[in-house]
C-alpha cells in the first residue's frame, strides 16, 4: 500500500463544484475528478459541522461519539448554559489514533474539534480556535514553533480572527471593499495551511496526510447567492466584484489541491470529502416562539425580541434572559442543533415525568407536522426522536426531538412576533448531501450510490492496508475499489475501538469566550 491523501472541504457541495469544473474555475479538480469516484456523501441527520466532521474522522454516527453541535448544555436551577464541545469530549477513537496504534504515522490538520491536541504518531494541528491559543492545539507541542519558521506562513491567519469576522458578518450587505478584504483573508488562509501541509509532506512524510479547507463553507454561507449569480446578485460593478472574488477563492483552491496531490506521489491514493453539502434557505422559523404559541416556554419579557446573553467562562448563558425557565417544559437551546430539549420533572422543579414524557414529546412532533405557512404548506419536513436521528451509547445528550426544515435551514431560538417569516434575501445553508471523490492506484473510475460520512474513515483505513474496527458504524465502501485490490487486500476486522472519554481537564485561558463569539456571529449562536 502506498500513502494516503485526504483532503477536507468544508461545505462542499456537487451543485457549486460541477458548475465551477464546467466552466473552466476548478481546472485540477476535474482532472482528478474524471479519472476516478465519485459518489453523493450523506452527512449526519442534523448536517452540522462538529458530528459532521467528527463522524468523518471515527466512523461512527453521533449517538456513538457523544458531539451534536458546538455547545453542550448544563443546566443549572437558576437556568441554562452552554459549554464549547473540544477534543475531551469526544467519547471514542478518530483516525489518528487507530492508524497510529496500528503503526502508521499520520498527519492531521485543521480537523475541527481536536484542541486541546492529543498525542498522536505525527501532526496534529487542530482546526477552528482563535489563533492565540493554536500552541495548545497542535502536536507535537514543538511543531508550533516550527510553523513560526516556514517562509511565507504567517501563523495568525490559521485561527479565528475575530475582528475579521465581524466585519463580513452581514454578508453580500456590507461594502465590497470590506467584502473583498475578507475573501482574500480566506484565500490567504488556505495557502498557509497549505505551506505547513507541504513542509511536513516534504521532509518528513507520513503515511495518512490529510488537511481540511474550511473557506468553502465560510463563503458560501456569506456569498452564495453570489457564487451562484442567482438573480439580483449579478449585473453591479460591486456585485460582479465580490462573485469575480468568491471565484478567484475557488481557482486558487483549485492550485492548492493539485499542488497537493502532486506532492502525495503518483503511488498515493487521494481521497475527497465534505462534512456536509449547500443549499438556498429563504425563510427562518422561529422554533422557541412556536412552542411558546403551544404552551410549552415562557418568555420572560413576552414583547422583548432582543438578543440575550453574556459570555462568562466559556459557556453562554443564552436562555436566561429570554425565556421563564422556571415555567418552561420545552426549549431550544442553539439555531445549530435545530433541536428541542424537553425538561424532566424533578423535585420542586418544572418539566414532564418520565410516564408522561413519550405522550408529550409525541404531542410536539405531530404538531410541527401540522404547522402550515400561510398557502397551506409544511416547512417542517422531518422531526425526529433522538432514537431515530441519533442512536447510539450517547444518545441521551443528544435533543429529544430534531426538527429539519423544508429548505435546509437553521432554526431561530429567539422571540418573533410570527413563527415563520421570509428572509430579506436567500442565504446559503447545509444540507444533508456532501461530497466524496476518491482516485488514484486502486480506485475505481465512476459515479457510485450514495454513501455516508461514517465510510470515510474505514475508507482510509483500508487504503492504508490496516485492520478496520468491529464497531464503527461506517463500512469499506468496496464498491469504489477495484476488484483486483480487493481480492489482493481483502477488509480484516480487528476488535472493538477504545472509549476516549473522560480526559482530564485543562485549562483554556479564554479559548473558549473567543470561539463562542465567533460561534454568535456566524449564526450558530443567538
Amino acid at each position: 500500500m502506498g500513502k494516503t491523501l485526504f483532503i477536507g472541504l468544508d461545505g462542499a457541495v456537487f451543485k457549486v463544484l460541477d458548475i465551477l469544473m464546467d466552466s473552466g474555475v476548478m481546472p485540477g479538480l476535474k482532472a482528478l475528478s474524471s479519472s476516478g469516484s465519485r459518489a453523493i456523501l450523506n452527512s449526519t441527520s442534523n448536517p452540522l459541522t462538529p458530528p459532521a466532521w467528527i463522524s468523518l474522522m471515527t466512523g461512527r454516527e453521533p449517538g456513538s461519539h457523544g458531539i451534536f453541535d458546538f455547545l453542550r448544555p448544563e443546566e443549572k436551577d437558576s437556568g441554562v448554559v452552554l459549554k464549547l464541545n473540544d477534543s475531551k469530549d469526544v467519547k471514542c477513537e478518530t483516525i489518528w489514533s487507530i492508524a497510529g496504534r496500528q503503526g502508521k504515522r499520520v498527519a492531521s490538520f485543521n480537523f475541527y474539534g481536536m484542541s486541546p491536541a492529543a498525542e498522536v504518531n505525527g501532526y496534529l494541528v487542530s482546526g477552528f480556535i482563535p489563533w492565540k491559543h493554536l500552541k495548545r492545539a497542535t502536536w507535537p507541542p514543538q511543531f508550533y514553533e516550527v510553523m513560526k519558521t516556514i517562509p511565507g506562513v504567517d501563523i495568525k491567519t490559521l485561527g479565528f480572527h475575530l475582528e475579521q469576522e465581524k466585519k463580513c458578518f452581514q454578508g453580500g450587505a456590507m461594502p465590497a471593499d470590506e467584502a473583498s478584504a475578507w475573501i482574500r483573508s480566506h484565500i490567504e488562509r488556505e495557502r498557509n495551511w497549505f505551506e505547513i501541509v507541504r513542509r511536513v509532506m516534504v521532509t518528513d512524510p507520513c503515511d495518512l496526510t490529510a488537511v481540511v479547507f474550511d473557506g468553502v463553507d465560510k463563503l458560501q454561507h456569506l456569498f452564495w447567492p453570489y457564487i451562484l449569480g442567482l438573480e439580483g446578485f449579478t449585473g453591479t460593478p460591486e456585485k460582479d466584484a465580490i462573485r469575480e472574488l468568491c471565484l478567484d477563492y475557488f481557482r486558487k483552491l483549485d492550485n492548492i489541491i493539485s499542488g497537493i496531490v502532486e506532492l502525495a506521489g503518483p503511488g498515493a491514493s487521494v481521497f475527497m470529502a465534505s462534512d456536509h453539502g449547500f443549499q438556498t434557505t429563504g425563510e427562518i422559523f422561529y422554533l422557541n416562539k412556536w412552542l411558546h404559541d403551544n404552551g410549552l416556554l415562557h418568555w420572560s419579557e413576552p414583547d422583548s425580541f432582543a438578543a440575550p446573553g453574556q459570555l462568562t467562562e466559556g459557556r453562554i448563558s443564552s436562555h436566561n434572559g429570554i425565556f421563564d425557565y422556571g415555567r418552561t417544559v420545552a426549549y431550544a437551546w442553539t439555531p445549530s442543533s435545530n433541536g428541542i430539549y424537553i425538561r424532566k420533572a424533578a423535585e420542586g422543579k418544572p418539566g414532564v415525568s418520565e410516564s408522561e414524557y413519550h405522550e408529550v414529546r409525541e404531542r410536539i412532533r405531530k404538531g410541527l407536522y401540522e404547522f402550515r405557512d400561510e398557502k397551506g404548506g409544511r416547512p417542517v419536513s422531518k422531526v425526529l426522536t433522538r432514537e431515530e436521528a441519533f442512536p447510539g451509547e450517547y444518545s441521551e445528550l443528544a435533543p429529544d426531538l430534531t426538527v429539519l426544515m423544508r429548505d435546509g435551514g437553521m432554526v431561530s431560538i429567539l422571540n418573533s412576533d410570527k413563527a415563520l417569516k421570509p428572509r430579506t434575501e436567500p442565504a446559503g445553508c447545509h444540507s444533508l448531501d456532501g461530497i466524496f471523490m476518491a482516485f488514484g492506484e486502486g480506485i475505481k473510475k465512476g459515479s457510485f450510490g450514495p454513501l455516508k460520512i461514517t465510510d470515510v474513515a474505514p475508507a482510509l483505513l483500508y487504503s492504508l492496508g490496516l485492520s478496520v474496527p468491529e464497531d464503527l458504524t461506517g463500512r469499506v465502501p468496496s464498491e469504489i475499489f477495484t476488484d483486483e485490490r480487493m481480492k489482493a487486500a481483502p477488509v480484516a476486522v480487528e476488535g472493538r475501538t477504545l472509549s476516549m472519554g473522560g480526559q482530564a481537564e485543562k485549562k483554556d485561558d479564554g479559548e473558549s469566550d473567543v470561539v463562542m463569539s465567533q460561534l454568535k456571529m456566524l449564526g450558530y449562536i443567538e
